[in-house]
């Protein structure tokens, strides 16, 4: 059996154990709106393009979704057939169909020539899903990207030991080789406000932003924020080099979220031999979810709970100690988790060679104060302006499909507004 034979039988025998429920919830749960039992279907019937279609109509970026995607919190979560063994391997399915060699162009699917022009500010998975839908109705586009690369997120942000970067580049750039799409790159728009009226939409996503650093640590040597960290190794990795951080024998990683792990990790796989994740709240609250506690505590990350930063001790430019205040946990939040308050006990002195912080992130939105009006949570539009948001930059944080969602979304929305008299030659 050749090796495309053997691909084939794999992926047609998983899809062969789908019960193709009716009204199946792993449809219901997907954000990007798949037709997973469809796909599925297809699959078992040897129908790989059509799988391939079909998925490609709801996700423009099906292979790294399928990759990245936390399906055990998504669409396997209610699989049916984990009540009669395991739950059908969706993300597995999606991910080997997508990256077939039968499938490596992606053809314009659309002879439309619409009118219009859209302005999309940032790169990353929204951005380039908004693009997508636009330009296969011909909508022409223009890109504003900061970075050299496309993805933002992708790109920069996930760790290389979590998705192939060349594969996920090559699934991007497809999407951007689009005769409707214009992409500049090392392009900076500090306020949408300022762009080109010729514009009829703006589709704001730009991310997440960066941790802030309080005031009397930032500038120090030895502290850095986790997306700075998690972007040095990115373009290690993608410049095929060794990353150039003397980060010593200990890094404490304040925070508890799925960066802080991506970062944990990433350090332990550096060899760096001691690496402790520090979180204010107690294990039952953390906010990563489990699949990466369980992988950051088999790659040897120790975990300190209960803990939370109250001062840092420099010397020679660099923080020395952290003192720590410790933490209990009060009444549950809105959210369901516990608060927290601070403990009588006495604080908690640590020493450390490097500090990276993973303590969330903030985005300058002090133009969208000038456009008025709530942000529609649904389609991402500011007031009645031409103006939507979408992504982390909406969202605060968010799974990348997610983001692939806002951003087609975002692009019916605005098909809609560029009704023949809003339209511009």
């Amino acid at each position: 059996m050749n090796s495309i034979n053997k691909f084939n039988f794999v992926l047609t025998s998983e899809a062969r154990r789908c019960l193709f429920c009716f009204d199946a919830p792993c449809r219901t749960d997907c954000p990007a709106g798949i037709d997973v039992p469809g796909f599925i279907r297809r699959i078992s019937q040897e129908n790989y393009r059509g799988a391939f279609d079909l998925i490609f109509r709801e996700n423009p970026m099906p292979w790294i979704c399928g990759i990245l995607c936390p399906t055990e919190n998504l669409c396997t979560s209610r699989c049916a057939r984990r009540l009669i063994d395991t739950p059908i391997r969706i993300s597995d399915l999606q991910a080997h169909v997508s990256e077939s060699p039968f499938f490596l162009t992606v053809e314009d699917l659309s002879q439309k020539k619409r009118r219009g022009k859209v302005a999309i500010v940032g790169a990353g998975p929204a951005g380039l899903s908004a693009a997508h839908y636009l330009s296969q109705e011909g909508i022409r586009v223009a890109i504003y990207e900061t970075e050299e690369l496309p993805g933002g997120l992708i790109t920069y942000g996930i760790p290389p030991y979590k998705i192939d970067k060349k594969k996920a580049l090559e699934e991007m750039k497809r999407l951007l080789n689009h005769p409707a799409i214009s992409f500049m790159t090392k392009t900076s728009v500090v306020n949408p406000m300022n762009l080109d009226p010729e514009y009829d939409a703006v589709f704001i996503a730009t991310g997440g932003g960066k941790e802030n650093l309080e005031d009397e640590i930032a500038g120090s040597q030895n502290v850095y924020r986790a997306s700075d960290f998690l972007r040095a190794i990115n373009l290690s990795e993608l410049q095929g080099r060794e990353i150039q951080m003397d980060l010593g024998s200990e890094v404490l990683v304040i925070g508890g979220g799925n960066t802080a792990m991506d970062v944990a990790i990433s350090l332990r796989r550096m060899n760096v031999p001691k690496v402790t994740v520090v979180y204010r709240r107690s294990e039952k609250e953390i906010p990563a979810w489990p699949r990466e506690r369980s992988r950051a505590k088999e790659e040897g990350v120790h975990f300190q709970f209960l803990l939370e930063p109250g001062s840092f001790e420099k010397e020679n430019g660099k923080v020395k100690k952290i003192i720590f205040r410790r933490m209990e946990l009060g009444e549950r939040d809105p959210d369901g988790r516990a608060s927290v308050k601070r403990s009588s006990l006495p604080p908690v002195a640590r020493e450390a060679k490097s500090v990276i912080m993973s303590t969330g992130q903030k985005h300058a939105k002090d133009w969208i104060k000038g456009v008025g009006g709530r942000v529609d949570d649904k389609t991402g539009r500011l007031g009645n302006s031409p103006i939507f948001i979408g992504g982390d930059f909406k969202r605060g944080g968010g799974l990348i499909v997610h983001a692939v969602g806002d951003g087609k979304k975002a692009a019916l929305e605005i098909l809609k507004l560029l009704d023949p008299g809003k339209r511009r030659e």
